[in-house]
């Protein structure tokens, strides 16, 4: 998707990416600032999320476990690759992760193929510690539109697309999805940490979802998300008035309301 790790958060016709301009003000004046001065880090990925691919690309790109190495390798155990992001997987240092629609089911899967590599003996004491740090350092995840449940919107959208040059991805957002399912019942068991005895979730989620209808890029005045499919498995949910859902998490609707 070329530069959609900036243009996801920023105002049309603008050049005001939100995560950089709001979180500095905030973090210096805003009323529930911190106590004492502290450094913060937004790292951000992109990755394929067009509904259609080019044949000469192929959809192999699209894969969801190859893009999930791919992320291991980038933001964990290869920090050089990306400048400052060290940080990820030092001990003690809160990790927030924020996606939009499909990135909070990318972010599901990363999470539990993170969990998944810890136990192989054949990896290296510095590699397991890496990933033990980063799970370890999770505090909360924010899933902006995020289908878990799927998005029959999206599932039609995606069935006009021919299989050839369709994104694998999408039938990760199906309703009733084998796939969607698994990966929910993966990631709320591990979340809730009953496997190893915790009396308390492992971090916490956050769902936040527009509260108008959609009127472009293919969708005809619909909501892409229902509310019912963004709220499975979120401790707390905001919506957004005003804006759809490829407004809202650009701060061009209101504030978000909790619900």
């Amino acid at each position: 998707m070329g530069h959609a790790f900036w243009s996801t958060w920023t105002k049309r016709n603008t050049l005001e990416c939100w995560p950089v301009t709001m979180l500095p003000e905030f973090l210096q004046t805003g009323a529930n600032r911190p106590a004492r001065p502290f450094r913060i880090r937004v790292l951000a990925v992109s990755y394929e999320g067009r509904t259609s691919v080019h044949p000469d690309i192929g959809t192999a790109g699209t894969d969801k476990y190859l893009l999930a190495e791919s992320l291991i390798h980038e933001l964990i155990l290869s920090p050089g690759l990306i400048r400052g992001s060290k940080a990820v997987e030092d001990k003690d240092v809160p990790v927030f992760l924020v996606g939009h629609d499909l990135g909070g089911i990318i972010i599901k899967n990363l999470v539990m193929q993170v969990e998944s590599k810890i136990p192989n003996k054949n990896a290296e004491d510095a590699e397991r510690e890496k990933l033990q740090n980063f799970l370890s350092n999770l505090k909360a995840v924010f899933f902006y539109a995020t289908p878990h449940n799927g998005s029959q919107a999206i599932e039609d959208l995606a069935q006009q697309i021919p299989e050839e040059s369709r994104n694998q991805m999408l039938t990760l957002m199906s309703v009733l999805g084998t796939d969607m399912a698994r990966i929910n019942s993966e990631f709320s068991t591990y979340r809730s940490g009953i496997g190893d005895n915790l009396n308390h979730p492992r971090f916490k989620t956050y769902g936040i979802v527009p509260t108008s209808k959609t009127n472009q890029r293919g969708f005809d005045r619909t909501m892409v998300v229902p509310e019912a499919s963004a709220r499975h498995d979120m401790d707390i949910y905001f919506s957004v008035r005003d804006a759809d859902h490829f407004q809202f998490h650009s701060r061009e609707g209101g504030l978000p309301v909790p619900r």
